[in-house]
């Protein structure tokens, strides 16, 4: 586990790392554009939850010492199971995957949506529309929270992240699909766009 100071050492570069994404985002929004921000932060996120979820299945393939503690911790808690460093590893893999998601997410998906659903509404229902999305943003943060302890108990904490890089692999599919540019756009070309 380490110890406090290990800890909150360790968390000081996971919780920069969003912030430190968006800044790069807000950078960039207006010299890449918003559709290719978001198909690139979308990968990033991807990648990132793949790692995170190969983290997890190493860790509970060669990692025995992390089982329940009432089972004593099995007989590699003295280290026994970790063959040549793969525990270490892994617990490492899980830090870069995270730090790596929240730069990539800060990058793309924190800063654009945001973006987008300020061009993209006709005048008369903008004030609308934006509520009505920030709820939907926030009803599905709600979603996700509530519902991770009982998917990684049915698919494994690995399954777990493995399916959310398949949620972001789909959502870059559609949006490469679906996603028009909007930079450099008036707001009524935007609006002919969607119509």
């Amino acid at each position: 586990m380490g110890t406090d100071s290990e800890v909150i050492w360790l968390a000081a570069p996971v919780a920069a790392a969003q912030l430190v994404g968006t800044l790069i985002g807000m950078a960039l929004i207006d010299r890449l554009g918003r559709r290719t921000l978001v198909l690139a932060s979308l990968v990033g996120v991807a990648l990132s939850l793949a790692a995170e979820g190969a983290a997890f299945a190493v860790e509970g393939s060669y990692c025995p010492h992390n089982a329940t503690e009432a089972d004593g911790g099995g007989a590699a808690a003295d280290g026994d199971g970790d063959v040549g460093g793969v525990c270490a590893a892994s617990r490492w893999l899980s830090l870069v995957g995270m730090v790596i998601y929240l730069l990539a997410f800060g990058c793309g998906m924190s800063p654009v949506p945001w973006t987008v659903n300020a061009e993209i509404y006709p005048m008369g229902v903008r004030s609308t529309c934006l509520g009505v999305a920030t709820a939907i943003n926030w009803l599905s943060n709600l979603l996700v929270a509530a519902t991770f302890l009982t998917l990684q108990e049915a698919v494994t904490k690995a399954g777990a992240f493995w399916l959310y890089a398949g949620v972001a692999v789909g959502g870059a599919g559609w949006l490469a699909y679906a996603m028009p540019e909007t930079k450099g756009k008036t707001l009524e070309q935007i609006e002919a766009l969607f119509n």
